[in-house]
C-alpha cells in the first residue's frame, strides 16, 4: 500500500467504499490521517467500524476537511455532494489525485497518463508488457487492475502508468505525468457531461495540469484529439507532442497474432512513443 507523510493528521472524507473507496481509506489512515467514510451499503460500513468516522459527508460538517474522496461512478452533475464540498469550500477529489499529492514522498519515479475513448486498456497493457521486456519496474492501475493506491511502491527508478477515464480526471487536480497520452475522442458518457463539448474539456484537463518538460502523446484519427494536440504543442512546444498513427509499424503488424485492425495500429504506435519518450530504445 501507498502511504504518505502528506496526509498526517489532516481530515479527510471518502464517499463511495468500492475498491478505490477502500484503498483510498486503508492509505489514509496508513499515513495517519482522520478519516469520515460513508456508503449506501452497510456491509462496507461495518468492515470499518471503529476505524473512521461514520457519516454522510453531503450533511455532515466538513469544517477543517482537506477535501472529499469520492469514487468515480459518483455523478458530480446530478449528486449532492458537489454542493455539499461546494458550501463548505473544499475540494472534490478521487484516489488517483491523493496519489498525485503522495508523489513527493516516493521513491524516484515517473508516471503515464493513458486517456481516450477508447483503447486505454489496450494501450495500458502494451506500455506495462514493454516496459517489463525493458526491464524496469512498473506498475499499472487507475481505471484498470489494482487500484494504485493498493500496491506497493515501486523501487527508485520506476514507473506507474495509470488508465484514466474523465471521470477519474474530472477528480484530479495536480497529476503531473512525465508522459501522457489522448488516443481518441467520440462521445460517450454524455450523461455526465454538458453535451460532447464538456466531455472533450474533461479530457483535455489532463494536459492542462501537465507540468513544462514533459511529453503529450496524440492519436490522429479525429479532430477533436488533433485540436487538444496543437493547443498543447503551443503550451509545451512542438517538440515535446508526438502525434503518431502507426504508419512506420504497418508492415510489421500483418504478422502480429492479434492486435489487429487501424484502432490497435494505433494503440501499438502510441505504446511504443510512450516508451521511447522514457528513454527505451528500439533495440530494447
Amino acid at each position: 500500500m501507498i502511504a504518505s507523510p502528506a496526509f498526517q493528521d489532516k481530515r479527510y472524507a471518502v464517499l463511495g467504499l468500492a475498491r478505490s473507496g477502500l484503498a483510498a481509506v486503508e492509505t489514509l489512515l496508513a499515513s495517519g490521517a482522520h478519516v469520515m467514510a460513508w456508503d449506501n451499503r452497510e456491509e462496507p460500513r461495518q468492515a470499518l467500524e471503529g476505524r473512521v468516522e461514520l457519516a454522510d459527508p453531503v450533511s455532515a460538517d466538513l469544517s477543517g476537511y482537506e477535501g472529499i474522496v469520492v469514487s468515480p461512478g459518483v455523478p458530480l452533475n446530478r449528486h449532492p455532494i458537489a454542493q455539499a464540498a461546494a458550501k463548505a469550500g473544499i475540494p472534490v477529489i478521487g484516489d488517483i489525485e491523493l496519489f498525485a499529492r503522495a508523489r513527493d514522498s516516493l521513491p524516484a519515479h515517473r508516471v503515464v497518463g493513458i486517456t481516450g475513448t477508447n483503447g486505454k486498456s489496450t494501450t495500458t497493457s502494451l506500455v506495462q508488457h514493454l516496459l517489463k521486456s525493458a526491464a524496469m519496474p512498473v506498475r499499472i492501475g487507475g481505471n484498470i487492475g489494482i487500484p494504485i493506491l493498493s500496491q506497493d511502491a515501486l523501487a527508485p527508478g520506476g514507473v506507474y502508468v495509470l488508465e484514466l477515464s474523465s471521470y477519474q480526471i474530472d477528480l484530479t487536480q495536480s497529476l503531473d505525468c512525465d508522459v501522457a497520452a489522448l488516443l481518441n475522442i467520440t462521445p460517450d458518457h454524455l450523461d455526465r457531461y454538458d453535451g460532447f463539448s464538456g466531455y472533450i474539456a474533461s479530457k483535455s484537463r489532463l494536459f492542462k495540469i501537465q507540468g513544462a518538460g514533459h511529453v503529450a502523446v496524440f492519436g490522429t484519427g479525429d479532430d477533436e484529439t488533433s485540436n487538444i494536440a496543437g493547443r498543447q504543442a503551443a503550451r509545451l512546444g512542438r517538440e515535446k507532442v508526438l502525434q503518431v498513427d502507426g504508419a512506420d509499424i504497418a508492415e510489421m503488424q500483418k504478422d502480429w497474432p492479434s492486435l489487429q485492425g487501424p484502432h490497435n495500429l494505433q494503440n501499438a504506435a502510441v505504446a511504443i512513443a510512450i516508451v521511447e519518450a522514457l528513454g527505451i530504445k528500439k533495440a530494447q
